[in-house]
């Protein structure tokens, strides 16, 4: 789990060829601005959907979590779908 304390959560929300949900993430800094990290997402979800990484088509969605809450509330976002 992250430690909300020091890092927040770029989250990554993809489909596969089949249309399911792939969910990738990493953490950065809370320091790094919103701006920063969403332009850094950007480019990282481009290069995950050129690799095919585990499996990702498309790019659904980008959220970036700084608490607990907003992970589970994101989380809750997901299970409904972004579409």
């Amino acid at each position: 789990m992250v430690d909300f304390s020091k890092n927040c959560s770029v989250l990554f929300f993809f489909e596969n060829e089949e249309g399911e949900a792939i969910i990738m993430n990493y953490e950065r800094h809370q320091s790094v601005d919103d701006y920063t990290l969403t332009k850094e997402a950007k480019t990282n979800a481009k290069d995950m959907v050129a690799k095919k990484l585990n499996g990702a088509k498309e790019l659904v969605a980008i959220a970036i979590a700084r608490s607990e809450m907003q992970h589970k509330d994101i989380m809750n976002k997901a299970r409904k779908g972004f579409r």
